[in-house]
């Protein structure tokens, strides 16, 4: 709401990466008088905000996660972006889910050469464990998936670079890419058995943080709705 001199945040958001470091927020909040979504550069010294870190999380542990709370928490008119609407939060989010994508495809590939390294290294009755037919099958499909998570962030950067890329188009990279990233993850550590599950062979890590990506900057359900939305011209999120 609008005060003299600037505005009064209030609201609570979850799942902010790195808000306990953090000297200057951007916040997004919507507008109780015009219903449009203004930005505003908080100073994390503001009374009224603050965070608390989220505990025991098991993906992506490297990046410090916490929740923001805002209570009468005032900012001046100079610290509100001019354009209003959610449009103005378009391009970071295009940037940040085709970012994921981007990280798909890395964090799969180095389940995978793990992978692979282990069932090279690894016997069984005398012989490598990537000497299997199922074995073999499933890194096979994992290796597929990698080529698939490469093509898709690949062909998604040229679009970029061009100005030429659409959410519809980043949406569902990040929902395909995630969903790959996924399933290869979890092929990755089935094969290497027992030991799968040991933090020292690392695909487990790859694992969990796969699990992370697939939710995070819209799960990929949200994404394919959002994809599906400009495909075929009908809104199925409620």
């Amino acid at each position: 709401m609008t005060v003299q001199g600037g505005w009064l945040l209030n609201g609570k958001k979850r799942w902010i990466g790195g808000a306990i470091t953090a000297h200057v927020v951007l916040v997004w909040a919507r507008n109780e008088k015009t219903n449009n979504i203004n930005g505003f550069l908080v100073d994390t010294n503001t009374p009224g905000y603050s965070t608390t870190k989220i505990e025991n999380k098991f993906t992506l542990r490297i990046v410090q996660n916490a929740n923001i709370i805002l209570e009468n928490c005032f900012v001046p008119e100079e610290n509100r972006f001019p354009t209003e609407g959610f449009g103005a939060t378009t391009k970071s989010l295009q940037s940040s889910r085709a970012m994921i994508a981007f990280g798909c495809t890395g964090l799969l590939l180095g389940a995978y050469e793990r992978a692979v390294t282990y069932c090279t290294k690894r016997h069984q009755f005398n012989k490598p464990l990537v000497s299997f037919q199922l074995v073999q099958e499933k890194l096979m499909r994992v290796l597929a998936s990698v080529q698939s998570t490469m093509l898709t962030s690949l062909h998604i950067a040229k679009l970029m670079d061009c100005d030429e890329a659409e959410m519809k188009q980043i949406a569902l990279a990040k929902a395909t890419c995630s969903r790959l990233c996924r399933e290869g993850a979890s092929l990755c550590r089935e094969v290497c058995g027992g030991n799968g599950v040991v933090a020292d062979y690392g695909v487990i890590i790859s694992m969990l943080d796969a699990e992370g990506m697939y939710t995070y900057e819209g799960t990929y359900d949200i994404n394919t709705l959002i994809s599906a939305r400009s495909i075929f011209g009908v809104n199925a999120i409620r």
